[in-house]
């Protein structure tokens, strides 16, 4: 999943001449937390909530008023915001984005081209809905969790008998991370299996692996090891 197929390629953004108040404006009308700054079409930072906070901080070398509203409409973007922001590279993957967001603990960031020109924003929002999409969440269909040896075709060998019991299998996810040694942690998600093959089922992969969960959310019922 690549970062450009689910950024929004039309962002709000702000001038760097604007004033805070343009920006609180912004912001508040189209329920924004970050707004790319351009000057001359090209990015030069961001502001965010975090960035509107300084205009109370004293040492912004700003002459105070007795209108706070006057105050905001004085102070210039370029003032406050991120220089030289985070950003992410259009060829990156959803789950690239997703690391750059958790080590640099920020909800969005601008996209960019080799050449450093924005082409789009990508939020925590973004990849929710991608990950949400990707593996089904929200749909009525069978999740299941199991801890198997990691052997070749290991995967195969428990989406085949999701198969044979009628199962139409959705998305497969898996790790090594956080199983034991010599083992490895799938993640599946199904649809159309009945009842009665469902419990079979169960049987099977509680027999041949460690089943960690299974979760029926058609019958709104869920089973936890």
């Amino acid at each position: 999943m690549l970062v450009k197929n689910w950024m929004n390629k039309k962002p709000v953004t702000i001038n760097a001449d604007a004033t805070v108040q343009d920006a609180v404006e912004l912001m508040l009308k189209n329920e924004l937390h970050l707004l790319p700054v351009l000057e001359n079409d090209l990015l030069v930072g961001v502001v965010t909530d975090k960035n509107l906070k300084k205009v109370s901080v004293p040492d912004l070398d700003i002459q105070p008023a007795d209108d706070p509203d006057d105050k905001f409409s004085r102070i210039k973007i370029k003032e406050i915001m991120t220089a030289e922001p985070v950003s992410i590279p259009l060829d990156y993957t959803i789950q690239e984005a997703a690391e750059v967001f958790l080590v640099n603990k920020i909800s969005g960031a601008p996209v960019l081209n080799d050449k450093k020109k924005m082409l789009g924003l990508i939020t925590q929002a973004d990849i929710f809905r991608a990950m949400i999409l990707f593996t089904g969440t929200g749909d009525k269909g069978i999740r299941f969790a199991v801890d198997q040896v990691n052997f070749s075709g290991c995967v195969k060998e428990i989406t085949d008998l999701i198969r044979d019991h009628g199962g139409r299998v959705n998305s497969v996810m898996t790790s090594v991370k956080r199983a034991k040694e010599g083992h490895i942690k799938i993640y599946i998600t199904a649809y159309n299996i009945d009842a009665p093959s469902l419990r079979r089922l169960k049987e099977i992969l509680e027999e041949k692996s460690t089943l960690l969960y299974m979760m029926d959310n058609s019958a709104n019922e869920r089973t936890i090891y």
